[in-house]
């Protein structure tokens, strides 16, 4: 667990990255908001990148944490989706400005450092695939292409974060999952109506 001084600067360039981009946010701006000296920024973080990094590990740790949780606490698949996409969504309704870095800034620190974000952000996926592997064992969901049913409810997912924070988050994000999750589970189409 980070000290309370990282976790002060963590929050604070968090904050000022996703306002002002990593390119115009300052060190004097985020120690400032802080409430530390610029010092205290340097002898906790080597330079600006490296306080940039460990603000994305830092949120990528604390959502997968949020979401690994939330899954093991239930029994089926279905209920396992279901809080996953609550705890997801709940994460970001929190840390909107966590999914704008991810948006505008995740090419900042080069081409390697952009493929390690997204390895460690796509876990997710494979979270979501293992909940639909296991309704499929179980007989509760219909046996599709899984890695491509996964990344159909992530991409629903992270399409309503950015719904919400395009909207100037004005209304409850959670409202949104409830929807994702039911397209999700049981599709669009009318029992009984048939194709066109």
């Amino acid at each position: 667990m980070p000290r309370t001084s990282d976790k002060a600067i963590l929050e604070a360039a968090l904050k000022l990255f996703a306002n002002k981009g990593f390119h115009i946010a300052n060190v004097e701006e985020i120690a400032a908001l802080a409430g530390v000296g610029k010092g205290t920024v340097y002898r906790h973080f080597t330079d600006k990148k490296g306080l940039f990094a460990a603000v994305m590990d830092s949120c990528l740790a604390e959502l997968l944490t949020c979401v690994r949780e939330a899954v093991k606490a239930e029994e089926t698949a279905v209920a396992r989706l279901s809080v996953l996409g609550r705890a997801h969504l709940g994460y970001f309704a929190g840390r909107g400005e966590f999914f704008m870095l991810l948006i505008k800034e995740q090419g900042t620190l080069g081409a390697e450092f952009h493929a390690s974000l997204i390895k460690k952000y796509l876990v997710q996926v494979e979270i979501i695939e293992d909940c639909i592997k296991e309704g499929i064992g179980s007989g509760t969901l219909r046996a599709l292409d899984t890695g491509s049913a996964a990344f159909a409810l992530f991409g629903m997912l992270n399409g309503a974060v950015h719904r919400w924070v395009l909207s100037g988050k004005s209304y409850p994000l959670e409202r949104e999952g409830e929807t994702m999750l039911d397209i999700f589970l049981h599709g669009m189409e009318l029992e009984g109506a048939g194709g066109e």
